[in-house]
């Protein structure tokens, strides 16, 4: 009967800390769902090895219906990874030496990353500094300076069931870009100074389909609308258009973006029928 109850005994603890395995993998968020244990706590790190012998660090950020989820986005080979895969307990880790767990600041940092996957701060320089004008049968070009902003966006990602193998994401976001001067007034071929100088900034919204090509490039495109808020225009006051702009993403690391965008935006004044501002962009992109 002793013997019995330590072979159960031993059978438990051995299921307890049996190795996890891989569930689901999540290429384009960067996570892992493995079949949780009693070990894979929150904040907990685990390794996962790819067929070439390449590991990588991922570690536990939430937990629920006997499934744990990793945060993979360490891992640069996690296409490698396969479904039914044994992952490890790291024997290198971020913990401390006196409580041997996770830092309570380093959890912490890692479970409002969590909470905001998908949302990436940016700041970029907008090198278009020229804008074309229209009034009944006149046409001109107003003279400029480029411009920096700043802003966010949210990625909600489809998956790869619109086109198999190639993730596709709907992108939304909010623009504020810097208050331009504009200088001069180019009319028939003929430039004059402008005694006033008016500005102009921009609140931008915009929607992008992206398509992910591979794990670190992206292309996209899509529709803006675009607040002008201006100064020094007198009683003429700016309205609002549509544009669009296209672009591609390219992912330096896991948190760190760079793209090149070619932006078109339009509004129209009460006395100009329609004013352009389009041109090249360049954005950086903080993703969480």
């Amino acid at each position: 009967m002793k013997f019995l109850v330590f072979v159960l005994s031993l059978g438990m603890v051995s299921a307890a800390y049996a190795a996890p395995t891989i569930k689901q993998i999540d290429s384009n968020k960067k996570r892992v769902a493995v079949k949780a244990t009693s070990a894979t706590a929150i904040g907990s790190e685990w390794v996962a090895t790819d067929k070439k012998g390449s590991q990588c660090t991922m570690k536990v950020v939430d937990k629920m219906a006997g499934v744990a989820i990793l945060n993979a986005s360490g891992c640069a080979n996690l296409s490698q990874l396969r479904v039914g895969q044994k992952i490890e307990k790291s024997l290198f880790s971020s913990s401390s030496s006196s409580a041997g767990r996770v830092t309570s600041s380093a959890n912490n940092w890692d479970n409002v990353r969590e909470q905001l996957k998908g949302v990436s701060l940016i700041a970029f320089y907008s090198m278009a500094d020229e804008f074309p004008a229209k009034a009944g049968a006149e046409s001109g070009t107003y003279i400029a300076e480029s411009a920096f902003g700043f802003g966010a966006q949210y990625d909600y990602s489809l998956g790869d069931s619109v086109v198999q193998g190639l993730p596709i994401s709907i992108v939304g976001g909010l623009t504020y870009e810097l208050s331009r001067e504009i200088s001069k007034l180019k009319i028939n071929n003929q430039t004059q100074n402008l005694a006033t100088k008016p500005s102009l900034a921009f609140w931008d919204f915009y929607g992008n389909v992206q398509l992910n090509v591979m794990e670190r490039l992206a292309a996209f495109g899509g529709l803006n609308y675009a607040i002008p808020l201006e100064k020094n225009f007198g009683d003429d006051k700016a309205k609002s258009g549509i544009g669009y702009q296209i672009g591609a993403t390219v992912k330096l690391t896991s948190q760190l973006g760079i793209d090149g965008i070619y932006r078109w935006i339009n509004f129209k004044t009460s006395n100009i029928d329609e004013i352009d501002l389009d041109g090249f962009m360049v954005r950086g992109q903080y993703i969480f």
